[in-house]
C-alpha cells in the first residue's frame, strides 16, 4: 500500500488506504471479501466485523489524539500479520 517514501499508492488517501488495508466495512468483509478471495466462505463474518470495527475505532481515537501515520500503519501491519488466522475456519 505504501511505497518506499511512505506515500499511499493507488490514488487513495491515508484514511482510505488504512480502511482498505484493514478490510473495514461490511461490503469488504462480507460478500465483496468473499468474491475477491480475501475472506473464505467459512469465516465468521460477525466476529471478524466486530474485531475490525474495534480496530477502526481504536485507530481513529489514536489519530485524533495525535498518533503519527507510522504509528497508525503499525496497527494495520499487526492486523494484516494475523489476517490468515482471523479468517480461517473455526476449529
Amino acid at each position: 500500500m505504501r511505497d518506499g517514501g511512505g506515500d499511499v499508492l493507488g490514488g487513495l488517501g491515508p484514511a482510505e488506504c488504512r480502511a482498505d488495508a484493514l478490510g473495514l466495512g461490511s461490503r469488504r468483509v462480507g460478500p465483496r471479501g468473499h468474491a475477491e478471495g480475501d475472506v473464505p466462505l467459512c469465516a465468521d463474518i460477525d466476529t471478524l466485523s466486530a474485531y475490525l470495527s474495534s480496530v477502526r475505532y481504536g485507530v481513529s481515537v489514536q489519530a485524533r489524539d495525535g498518533a503519527t501515520r507510522e504509528e497508525l500503519f503499525t496497527v494495520v501491519d499487526c492486523v494484516m500479520a494475523g489476517w490468515d488466522r482471523l479468517v480461517r475456519p473455526p476449529t
